[in-house]
């Protein structure tokens, strides 16, 4: 939804597919605006404002470091963010591999929903 966590446990794999040139990152993210966010912040005892500060470090994040590698060395880098409707999992996506986050439902923080990992193997 926000990205940050996948970001910081993945920043080294990250940071090496922003590497590549023959790669494409694309990251689907909550939408800073989207209605629903309040409505999580609160479920999840977020205090208020929080994610769209999470969603903003995080297309940060990933800008700084695409910005960083030079123009004939840096992979493609799309960002998209839900505007409408609620959030129900998280999706990146690093050339063939595809993470799926299933949003966590409990509000106990310390629960870590599972990540689902696919690799393409077709051509």
């Amino acid at each position: 939804m926000y990205g940050s966590t996948f970001l910081n446990s993945n920043s080294s794999e990250i940071k090496a597919a922003l590497e590549d040139s023959n790669k494409k990152i694309t990251f689907m993210l909550a939408d800073e605006n989207n209605i629903f966010l309040e409505n999580y912040e609160e479920y999840w005892g977020y205090k208020k404002g929080a994610f769209k500060d999470y969603i903003n470090d995080t297309v940060e994040n990933l800008k700084k470091w695409h910005n960083a590698i030079s123009p004939d060395k840096k992979a493609t880098l799309e960002i998209y963010k839900y505007t409408k409707g609620c959030f129900t999992y998280s999706y990146y996506k690093m050339n063939n591999d595809l993470y799926f986050v299933p949003n966590k439902a409990v509000a106990e923080k310390s629960f870590k929903p599972i990540t689902i990992y696919a690799k393409k193997n077709y051509k």
